[in-house]
């Protein structure tokens, strides 16, 4: 959920419990009126959510900078990668390894040639192949 879809959402929340305690008080016995305890605790109750919806916002906020600062971070250490040799396993389209003739996963070494974000993920080009940082192996100047 985005922050701006949150923020719609609270003020919608905050909208209708705003038309409800006012409905309660014009709709409440004049001569039974809502006890002023009651209504410092709905007051209340209602400044705690808006606090809480805040503080939503503001942690999806966080994560969505986190985010950013670790593909910084990935991009950084896949673009140091660029002439060096890694080794990885093969993975066939589906994502499953290539098996050798003993039954072990197929290792394929080579130089990485180019690095590229797709949708916040880096990926590494080495020969015909493209591999995420995590499939790397080993690393060879």
């Amino acid at each position: 959920m985005s922050a701006i879809s949150s923020a719609t959402s609270a003020e919608s929340i905050r909208m209708d419990y705003m038309r409800l305690l006012v409905t309660q008080l014009q709709n409440q016995n004049p001569l039974e009126p809502m006890d002023n305890g009651d209504l410092t605790t709905q007051l209340a109750t209602f400044s705690q959510l808006a606090q809480m919806e805040n503080q939503s916002v503001q942690l999806e906020s966080l994560n969505s900078n986190f985010e950013k600062v670790l593909v910084q971070s990935y991009l950084g250490q896949a673009t140091a990668l660029i002439g060096k040799n890694v080794t990885f396993h093969i993975a066939d389209d589906n994502g499953e390894l290539v098996l050798n003739e003993a039954g072990m996963p197929k290792e394929y070494s080579g130089p990485v040639d180019s690095v590229r974000l797709n949708d916040g993920q880096v990926f590494l080009n080495v020969d015909d192949y493209v591999l995420g940082l995590d499939a790397v192996l080993t690393i060879e100047d």
